[in-house]
């Protein structure tokens, strides 16, 4: 072969590779009979192969390896094509479309889920059909199928559906082989709450139920929220219960006053919060309890032994986890978004040194109604990553206004609505 005819096949077999590289087919072959025409070439001519300035580039040349001569694509097209589609998707939701795309965007929080760039944002269209199919299912099921129980807020005018709330909080059925067992190791009938499925919900109680079967001793933790000056029927549902646990099973409790949660939920003063709360407790105590197993506080009083454990609960809990889990909005203050890891503190014995004389091996249980869920859901996320045990809890249903089941009285405190403990017969 002359120089020339070399020097066209070199051409012809360097846009052979090319395309074979694509497709990985006897892409070393190919190579080795490139080398051996070059050396061919150097052997005829006496000099290296150089490829000639104006031999054409194949990517520009007769596109062949962007669009097949049919006029499909080919696979490494569609792969750029893909990658492109990716990376645009992938900016349009990381960047806020009101701030300049240049700003860095904001670092997610650790249990952030991730943004699906796949996912597509529903049209006008299917958010209209999306609200007319919410509005059909509510004119049909009633508006009891989307309640709202949170620990501020309990609407549910069809009456509450604690199967439902069950399954949404994610915890267990108090079953009547859990009552019986209960029964087993006390020795004594379970109580009226239990017997009637008024408890009917729990968070790891067998648990609780196994230490004291291998004689193993745990304390109770339950609360009030002063926002009365008397106790009415429904708030004494977990504190005579509470009275019965802690006689049946020999343990400690303590009963936290939250007088500043009702300073910075609701329109009354530190003061009036204060008053209230002692008053309360004279109720709380008429309810049986053993004095010396039961340490009752204010928080306002208590707040300097919490301290150090608050702050530990707090830097484990992201403002938009708090935000997420209680629906704080930007208008409210920033006391409330603290005050969940002041309700969670005494979960953990670490809090109450002198109380338990420095035991912290101490199991926690919390006899409350199933609205102070979200709170205690938290404290067991936390738990572990600070070395302490997650609480257990056992649930109550909600107490019924006067008016009937589909009034439900338990954060509310309405003229007419409710019995006060300390109630007189009217004239």
């Amino acid at each position: 072969m002359t120089g020339q005819a070399l020097e066209a096949a070199i051409v012809a077999k360097g846009n052979e590779i090319r395309q074979l590289k694509g497709e990985k087919k006897d892409f070393q072959t190919q190579l080795g009979e490139l080398k051996k025409l070059k050396d061919e070439f150097k052997t005829a001519t006496g000099q290296e192969y150089k490829a000639p300035a104006a031999a054409p580039k194949p990517a520009k040349a007769a596109a062949t390896d962007a669009v097949k001569a049919d006029g499909e694509k080919s696979k490494s097209q569609l792969k750029k094509e893909k990658k492109l589609a990716e990376k645009a998707a992938a900016s349009a939701s990381a960047a806020p479309k009101d701030k300049p795309a240049s700003k860095k965007p904001a670092k997610p929080s650790a249990t952030a889920k991730p943004v699906d760039a796949t996912s597509a944002i529903p049209s006008g269209a299917n958010l209209v059909m999306r609200q007319a199919k919410y509005a059909h299912h509510t004119s049909l099921h009633g508006a009891s199928s989307g309640q709202t129980v949170t620990p501020w807020e309990v609407e549910a005018e069809g009456g509450v559906d604690y199967e439902k709330l069950i399954d949404t909080f994610g915890c267990s059925t108090l079953t009547e082989d859990l009552v019986a067992r209960v029964e087993r190791l006390t020795g004594v009938p379970a109580h009226r709450y239990l017997r009637r499925g008024y408890f009917f919900a729990h968070r790891e109680f067998n648990e609780i139920l196994d230490l004291y079967e291998n004689g193993q001793k745990f304390y109770l933790y339950t609360g009030r929220g002063p926002s009365s000056g008397s106790l009415h029927l429904g708030h004494l549902i977990p504190f005579t219960f509470t009275a019965w646990l802690q006689k049946v099973f020999d343990v400690p409790l303590v009963i936290q006053l939250t007088d500043d949660e009702k300073f910075l939920f609701k329109d009354q003063t530190l003061e009036e919060s204060e008053v209230m709360a002692w008053e309360n407790s004279k109720d709380i105590i008429a309810c049986g309890f053993d004095p010396a197993k039961t340490f009752i506080f204010r928080n306002a009083d208590y707040i300097g032994a919490m301290y150090p454990e608050i702050l530990k609960i707090q830097k484990c809990v992201t403002y938009n986890q708090v935000r997420g889990i209680f629906g704080f909005s930007g208008s409210d203050n920033i006391g409330k978004s603290a005050f969940p890891a002041v309700q969670a503190c005494p979960s953990f014995p670490q809090t109450f040194p002198v109380p338990f004389s420095g035991r912290t091996d101490l199991r926690c249980l919390i006899p409350c109604a199933i609205d102070q869920d979200p709170y205690f859901r938290m404290t067991r996320d936390v738990a572990p990553r600070i070395g302490y045990q997650k609480p257990t809890l056992i649930f109550s249903k909600f107490f019924p206004a006067l008016q009937g089941i589909y009034m439900v009285v338990y954060m509310m405190i309405i003229d007419d609505m409710w019995l006060g403990v300390q109630a007189r017969p009217r004239k």
